[in-house]
């Protein structure tokens, strides 16, 4: 089961392109900033490469993102397409469960979260039953 969130964390955002959503985001950094926590937004070539995280090159830069920001947490939004967001989200935790990178195996990251919408948040919760938080688009 993923750790609560702490003050002394430092909340790594990301979504997989820059669009209209990506106010979103922002909006969430800014609430997370004036309540106290630290985050980190992913640059724009960041936020492409999670549109494939199982690519090599893009593989690499997250891990490299994650590293620079030392993250603890992870938020990740897909608001486009559930489908393709309950995919990317799979392969985005395979390589975060391949490379170490989740606490249980050693890693840093402590706590996983997915903002999307109501049918991806519904399907990522009964895939990581108790592993992943889900803020449903609909909320």
């Amino acid at each position: 089961m993923a750790e609560r969130v702490a003050f002394g964390d430092i909340i790594g955002l990301a979504k997989t392109q820059v669009d209209a959503h990506m106010l979103g985001l922002s909006r969430a950094d800014e609430l997370l900033r004036e309540s106290g926590f630290e985050t980190a937004v992913a640059e724009p070539d960041v936020c492409s490469a999670f549109a494939d995280p199982a690519e090599t090159t893009n593989s690499a830069l997250i891990r490299k993102w994650l590293a620079e920001n030392d993250d603890s947490v992870l938020c990740f939004s897909d608001r486009l397409d559930a489908d393709d967001a309950v995919l990317i989200f799979r392969k985005l935790m395979y390589q975060l469960d391949n490379h170490g990178l989740l606490k249980k195996h050693g890693g840093k990251i402590k706590a996983l979260y997915f903002a999307g919408l109501p049918t991806a948040c519904d399907a990522i919760r009964q895939l990581y039953k108790g592993e992943v938080g889900v803020l449903r688009g609909d909320e």
